[in-house]
């Protein structure tokens, strides 16, 4: 008995029912057909859950024009049939399979290639016949016309709809629709309207605005936390004057799923006063704002490598990167306000505060270059050649154990043999079944070969990877002039730069990581007893006692900064004092 599944659509409503019918009708023809259901299945729904189901590929509510992106189980059931698990599908018929000509018969060319047959039930044919294929193809077809007709008739009706004021997509926040009719949603309106109002009156920023709906327990619909993108969505959405705007994008190919923007000019614009939450003067201020901002965000530098650690630091409790800021200005003596440059800080704590991360630990850029232009002269003393030496001594002996020469003739002989074997079956003097024995296992000899190919030439890519980057970082450390050094320069030397800060009676105590480009591509493949002795020799050199020697090479935290903490007060607005 063969392996075989079947794949089905069910629809969102009815499910249970519609899968109670699908297993009986597949168990019955697998019985008759002399099939059994590979112990393989699944059943994707479109919220993202999944369930094992034997035998069956399932997914739910998708139409099967949409193939790879939204069709997961079709998809893994095309990749289990590729790597052997069954060598039979049943489908109920062409349109469940696909809806145009160059998917559907790729897939079945692929499984062809692999011995996976596809059986059409209700068109009764099999995709083992080769003759089979122009038929396919023009069932295909017929399948991908009609569902270019289905489109141009549905998007006349939605052309309608949108030119009648209809509403044809999920309420916008401040919301509710029902029957394409769309209502104010009181309680929303209230946040929509505070949104405007901290923006426009108390000059607050989108992330300042986001953080706000955070720290009050707000959450989006869909209970996540509030961003700076959703807020900058609400504040450029026109349907809050009562503006509805459709028809802003168009199907190009539906077979496909490509769109394309449809120009402002060409839009559909319906005004319904009912839908007003934002006065035209509120919304004129805000317009203003905006391109104020926009234009000072414009002149500015950052958000690139042009800052000397950008991108470099990152936070040890949330992952996030450190960010640029610039630093409060202070009063001096005479109650002149004095700059005070800048400082780095968590991007997660900046944008979300502690509900993200409480990583609050801000560094001097000043000092902390100077730490790094120590840690860096600190480095260039080391003696890190010798882990170059071990690694490649470790490298080479596992490129000694591979007679790539022998490997290579085997392959040769193998390649010879399939062209034997074809021979063979040309001249009838083997059978089909034993021709696909032979071949199925001179293959999987050759694959055997190919990884130990590739083994042997990626153990030689890493000797000459590492050599490249030892010298490449040693020529930058040894000619590097620290007034002059660049972004670009740190990151040759270094992968990234920890932050790692505890607070204790009334300190933050701050250790940074430094991660270095070449150890991290070594460390991990070089034998313990090697980097204990190396750490050994670290703690006489400096002092620095090191509490796990073992762990200590991965994550080797150095002392940096002992902070005060200090109480904070956010904005009289927001009417929240917390200590840090």
């Amino acid at each position: 008995m063969g392996l075989a599944v079947a794949y089905c659509r069910v629809s969102t409503k009815k499910q249970e029912e519609a899968l109670k019918d699908h297993k009986e009708q597949w168990n019955e023809i697998f019985e008759q057909e002399g099939y059994e259901f590979a112990n393989t299945g699944i059943f994707y729904k479109k919220n993202g859950h999944r369930e094992e189901c034997k035998g069956l590929y399932i997914d739910e509510g998708i139409s099967a024009k949409e193939y790879q992106k939204y069709r997961k189980a079709f998809s893994k059931m095309i990749e289990d049939g590729k790597n052997g698990k069954f060598n039979q599908i049943f489908v109920e018929d062409v349109t469940r399979f696909a809806r145009n000509v160059e998917d559907g018969m790729k897939v079945i060319k692929d499984l062809r290639e692999k011995n996976v047959n596809v059986y059409f039930r209700k068109e009764k044919l099999n995709s083992r016949d080769v003759k089979n294929d122009m038929v396919l193809g023009v069932l295909f077809s017929v399948a991908e016309n009609e569902i270019t007709t289905d489109s141009r008739r549905l998007k006349w009706k939605m052309e309608r709809l949108h030119k009648a004021g209809k509403w044809t997509a999920p309420a916008p926040y401040g919301y509710t629709v029902n029957k394409g009719e769309l209502s104010t949603n009181d309680e929303e309106m209230g946040k929509i309207d505070l949104i405007f109002y901290l923006y426009t009156e108390k000059l607050l920023g989108m992330r300042s605005i986001a953080n706000y709906f955070n720290k009050q327990g707000w959450r989006t619909r869909k209970g996540q936390l509030w961003k700076s993108t959703e807020i900058r969505y609400i504040l450029k959405n026109k349907i809050y004057i009562g503006d509805i705007i459709n028809h802003k994008t168009e199907s190009v190919d539906i077979t496909r799923g490509t769109i394309r923007k449809i120009p402002e000019r060409e839009q559909i614009v319906v005004h319904n006063e009912k839908l007003r939450i934002i006065d035209d003067e509120i919304w004129r201020r805000k317009e203003i704002i905006m391109e104020q901002r926009n234009n000072k965000l414009k002149d500015r530098e950052g958000y690139s490598n042009k800052h000397l650690l950008s991108t470099l630091l990152y936070c040890q409790q949330c992952g996030s990167t450190y960010i640029r800021v610039k630093k409060r200005k202070a009063k001096d003596e005479s109650g002149n306000k004095v700059d005070r440059g800048y400082e780095w800080t968590c991007l997660g704590h900046n944008h979300y505060g502690d509900i993200k991360c409480k990583g609050r630990f801000a560094l001097d850029e000043q000092e902390l270059i100077k730490f790094i232009i120590e840690e860096l002269e600190e480095e260039k003393k080391r003696n890190n050649e010798r882990f170059l030496d071990i690694y490649l001594k470790k490298k080479k002996e596992q490129i000694a154990k591979i007679n790539i020469e022998k490997i290579q003739k085997e392959k040769e002989e193998m390649q010879n043999q399939i062209f034997e074997v074809r021979a063979d079956r040309n001249k009838s003097l083997i059978s089909n079944e034993t021709y696909e024995e032979q071949i199925q296992a001179i293959n999987k000899r050759i694959d055997e070969i190919r990884i130990i190919e590739k083994n042997y030439y990626n153990l030689k890519l890493d000797i000459k990877k590492a050599k490249d980057t030892y010298e490449k970082q040693k020529k930058i450390l040894n000619n590097l002039d620290y007034k002059k050094m660049t972004n670009t320069d740190l990151k040759i030397i270094f992968n990234k730069i920890i932050v790692c800060g505890k607070y204790d009676k009334g300190y933050k105590n701050i250790h940074l990581h430094f991660s270095y480009n070449f150890l991290d591509e070594i460390r991990e493949k070089l034998p313990r007893k090697e980097v204990i002795e190396f750490l050994e020799e670290i703690q006489k050199e400096t002092g620095i006692k090191i509490n796990n020697i073992e762990q200590s090479f991965i994550m080797f935290y150095k002392p940096y900064q002992k902070q005060k903490i200090r109480k904070s007060t956010y904005t009289t607005y927001l009417k929240k004092n917390s200590e840090k």
